[in-house]
């Protein structure tokens, strides 16, 4: 079996990879700001919700086979499909919405990454990628976490007093 080892990024390539990130984080922050939020996310129809769990269920004996048969060579493309069919399915829930949390926590994970970037993103065994490391995983746990926050109110979308109306959050089609 062959021995797989991590590949660093040196030189230019470590400095493009963190101005993109930090780029792709300054855009999200900007949305962050800018976007009309929370954001309910629109649900598919029929078709579209029978298509999702069919992706995915296709999706995990694909991931499983590829792990059991050529145990990490042709992983990756398996994994992503997983990982893209359980984001697609989170649009199912009505309780998912983007807020500025969401948009802000993914921005900071990307700043994590970034700095990462420079140091070459070392294999996590040196004390800053293992930090590194644990803090981009613990924002990325944190930032799936707030699609899931109770929506609250802004004090000018406030239903009126003695109402039993609720605010609704903005949503995007």
């Amino acid at each position: 079996m062959p021995k797989y080892t991590w590949v660093s990024y040196g030189g230019d390539a470590r400095i493009w990879l963190a101005i993109g990130l930090l780029a792709v984080a300054g855009g999200v922050t900007f949305a962050g700001f800018r976007l009309p939020l929370p954001v309910g996310l629109t649900r598919p129809g029929r078709a579209g919700r029978v298509a999702l769990i069919l992706a995915w269920a296709v999706s995990i004996p694909a991931f499983l086979t590829g792990v059991t048969i050529y145990i990490r060579q042709f992983i990756h493309v398996p994994l992503f499909l997983v990982e893209i069919t359980t984001l697609l399915l989170l649009r199912l829930s009505p309780m998912v919405r983007l807020t500025r949390a969401t948009f802000f926590c993914y921005a900071l994970m990307l700043g994590v990454f970034a700095v990462w970037a420079l140091s070459g993103f070392g294999y996590p065994s040196a004390p800053l990628p293992t930090t590194l490391n644990i803090v981009s995983k613990i924002l990325a746990f944190v930032t799936a976490l707030t699609l899931f926050l109770p929506h609250r109110p802004q004090p000018e979308q406030a239903p009126g007093p003695g109402t039993s109306e609720q605010a609704h959050p903005v949503t995007l089609s």
